[in-house]
């Protein structure tokens, strides 16, 4: 054995070494080839699909638009109000004077409505309408009319739990009573020395605070309800009668 012989002779352990690492690499091979469905040499025996030609005079981008389908009618035409013929657009001074007048007429069918008080007028000294009304610590969902007669104040009280309810006041009953303005507003208050049947938990009659109130919407209503009315209650208001319940 020549000199050279021993430099190129390898041991075992690396021969095999080097025959699995041959091995793996064409096993590796062989995996990315078997993936493909078909070599690629025959590749040109795939099926060819073939498009349809569009028809001459079109473009490829109108072959693939859907069919358009007309109508047989006619298309409507719209018409706005103001080129509706007869058509004549109101100003805004008479659009405020046809609000003011429908709020007025339905103000006035308000105690028609809500409250029997007012459906007779006979004896009645004054009828204002109101801003706010009062029952102790609740108050009004809406502010009804309140009319003086010769002896009792009569108006409808909006209850948020219960329902409305009409207030008859008499004069004899009312304790406690005075006028009161604060600038342009002027407030009816007095007591009731009885427990109102409607009004269990938010007025007490032993409690000096709590009151009723009417609170008038116009100055010039409070003002003649401070003349002409107030003295009338003062004097019928001296007459007392025995505390109970009211409402019953």
């Amino acid at each position: 054995m020549s000199k050279y012989s021993t430099h190129c002779l390898l041991p075992v352990s690396a021969l095999q070494k080097q025959g699995r690492q041959r091995e793996k690499e064409q096993r590796a091979v062989v995996h990315l080839d078997s993936s493909a469905s078909l070599p690629v040499r025959d590749v040109s025996v795939l099926p060819r699909i073939v498009e349809p030609s569009a028809p001459k005079g079109t473009t490829s981008s109108s072959k693939m638009r859907p069919p358009t389908i007309r109508s047989l009618r006619k298309p409507k035409q719209i018409v706005l109000p103001s080129q509706a013929s007869g058509f004549k657009r109101r100003t805004l001074s008479e659009q405020l004077s046809a609000i003011s007048n429908s709020m007025a007429s339905f103000s006035q069918s308000l105690p028609t409505s809500f409250g029997k008080h007012a459906a007779s007028s006979k004896g009645v000294l004054l009828e204002a309408p109101t801003l706010s009304l009062r029952v102790g610590r609740l108050e009004s969902l809406c502010s009804y009319p309140v009319s003086f007669k010769n002896d009792v104040c009569e108006y409808c009280f909006d209850h948020p739990f219960e329902k409305a309810i009409d207030m008859v006041m008499h004069y004899r009953d009312m304790e406690d009573v005075h006028c009161s303005q604060e600038g342009a507003k002027v407030t009816f208050r007095f007591r009731i020395p009885s427990i109102l049947r409607w009004f269990l938990y938010d007025y007490d009659p032993g409690d000096k605070k709590c009151a009723l109130e009417v609170t008038f919407l116009h100055e010039n209503d409070g003002e003649r309800f401070r003349d002409s009315i107030l003295p009338l209650i003062t004097r019928r208001s001296s007459v007392r009668q025995p505390a109970g319940i009211l409402g019953k």
